[in-house]
């Protein structure tokens, strides 16, 4: 639980509380000589993308069936090798920001027949701000 209370703890100092329903990450916590440990978030052995402690697709899937919310839009911003299988869950109305450079941006361009969403590749937050503005503004329209 110590990574999500400090995820929830930056959230709370940078007023983004209200802007989060839900945190998934890898459980952690420290033992007894003060060492963190990681725990698995959960066992997978469904998906060849994935790592077998978290398959972020069916976490996804999993948010979007459970959460009772329509979404319009889901905006999923990545960086790595396992951030593909959300991407490829993803419809043509959400939007994927791979950070440009990484291994997330390589593997769309390789499979980008497979991937439905629009690709905006960012460097900075402010990238994502910014695209993310368009679209809210391009829904108020």
């Amino acid at each position: 639980m110590f990574v999500q209370a400090m995820i929830e703890h930056i959230f709370e100092t940078t007023g983004l509380t209200s802007v989060f329903s839900k945190v998934y990450t890898n459980p952690a916590s420290f033992d007894s000589s003060g060492c963190l440990q990681l725990s698995p978030y959960h066992h997978q052995d469904w998906c060849s993308l994935s790592q077998a402690n978290m398959c972020k697709g069916h976490i996804l899937d999993e948010h979007r069936r459970l959460s009772g919310v329509k979404y319009d839009v889901v905006a999923y911003v990545g960086d790595g090798a396992n951030d593909f299988c959300p991407t490829l869950r993803l419809r043509e109305t959400d939007i994927v920001f791979p950070r440009r450079g990484y291994s997330l941006e390589k593997y769309i361009a390789e499979g980008r027949d497979k991937v439905t969403a629009t690709v905006r590749p960012w460097d900075t937050g402010l990238d994502i701000v910014s695209a993310l503005k368009e679209v809210l503004m391009g829904a108020k329209a």
